[in-house]
C-alpha cells in the first residue's frame, strides 16, 4: 500500500470534488484543496491552478493545497502568489482507514503514508517591521566575536536545519526541492542563506525566501549558546540595508518556542494586512 491507497481513502472519505481534479473539505479548523494526482495536466496547470485557488476568497481560517506533485513550475508559482511552501505527510489506517496527521500514530503494521507539499495561506502572520528591532543589550556587547556570511553554505545549513530539528516536514524530497529553488533565476523570489561563523567555524544559520521586500524565515538553527540570537539581529540589519522592510516568521508563537522573537518586536498581522504588504 502506497500513495495510491492514501490518495484514494482521502478521495473517497474525507474530501469533496471541487472542480474536475480537485477536491476540497474543511477539516480541523483548516480549508483543504487537493490535486489528484495523474489528472489532466491542463489541470493542473501552474497558472490556472494557482489562480482557482486564489479565488476561493470566502473562508475563515488557515488555507491549506496539498500536492503529491513536486513540480517545480508549479511550486514557483505558489511561492509568486504568496503561498508558504512545507512538506508534510498524510498517515492512513489500512483497516479502519482513519487519517491522521501526526506521525505518533504512524505503525507500519497499521499505517500507511503519502508525502506532499502543502502551499499554505495562513489566517495571522507573525511580521517584525525593521524599521522597530529592539535589540537585546546583552547580546550587542558579542556581535564582534561573530561572522554573518551570506549565500556561502545553502546546501549546509538546510541540511544541518533537518538534522538538528529532525525530518517531520524538512525531508530530503523536500530539501532537494529547496536547493532547486535556491538556484533558480526567478524575477518575483529568491531563496537565501545566513550563516554566522565564530573563529571559522559555523554556529548557526537559517534559510528562507525573499519577495519584494519581505523575507520569509522558513527554517533555522544554532550549536552555541546565544549564537542564534546574534545570528538574527545581523540578519536584520542585513536585510535592513539591503531594502527589506519586513521580516515574516510564519507560524511562529507567543507561547511557544518561537516566544523569543516577539521580544525583537514581531507583531501578529491578519491575511488581509499579510497581501496589502505584498502587493505594496
Amino acid at each position: 500500500m502506497g500513495n495510491n491507497f492514501v490518495e484514494n481513502v482521502l478521495l473517497q472519505k474525507y474530501l469533496y470534488p471541487l472542480i474536475d481534479g480537485m477536491y476540497w473539505n474543511n477539516y480541523n479548523k483548516k480549508i483543504l484543496v487537493y490535486v489528484k494526482a495523474n489528472v489532466n495536466p491542463q489541470i493542473v496547470n501552474p497558472d490556472l491552478l494557482v489562480s482557482a485557488l486564489l479565488k476561493m476568497e470566502n473562508y475563515d481560517n488557515d488555507f491549506w493545497f496539498m500536492s503529491s506533485s513536486f513540480d517545480i513550475n508549479l511550486i514557483e508559482k505558489l511561492i509568486e502568489n504568496g503561498f508558504i511552501i512545507l512538506g508534510g505527510k498524510n498517515y492512513i489506517n489500512k483497516y479502519n482507514k482513519k487519517w491522521m496527521w501526526d506521525k505518533k500514530f504512524n505503525s507500519k503494521k497499521y499505517f500507511s503514508s503519502m508525502f506532499m507539499i502543502f502551499a499554505m495561506i495562513y489566517n495571522k502572520y507573525q511580521v517584525l517591521c525593521l524599521n522597530n528591532v529592539y535589540e537585546p543589550k546583552n547580546a550587542l556587547r558579542l556581535l564582534d566575536k561573530y561572522e554573518l556570511k551570506i549565500n556561502t553554505d545553502f546546501d549546509k545549513v538546510i541540511d544541518k536545519c533537518s538534522e538538528i530539528h529532525g525530518e517531520d516536514w524538512l525531508t530530503k524530497k523536500m530539501r532537494n526541492c529547496f536547493k532547486k529553488l535556491y538556484r533558480i533565476n526567478n524575477d518575483r523570489f529568491k531563496f537565501i542563506s545566513f550563516s554566522l561563523y565564530r573563529n571559522n567555524q559555523l554556529k548557526a544559520g537559517e534559510f528562507g525566501c525573499i519577495i519584494g521586500k519581505m523575507y520569509f524565515s522558513y527554517s533555522g538553527y544554532h550549536e552555541e549558546s546565544g549564537s542564534g540570537i546574534i545570528q538574527l539581529i545581523k540578519m536584520f540589519r542585513y536585510l535592513k540595508n539591503t531594502g527589506i522592510d519586513f521580516c515574516n516568521f510564519f507560524g511562529a508563537s507567543e507561547h511557544g518556542g518561537d516566544k523569543y522573537k516577539y521580544k525583537f518586536g514581531v507583531k501578529d498581522i491578519s491575511r488581509e494586512e499579510y497581501f496589502e504588504l505584498l502587493k505594496s
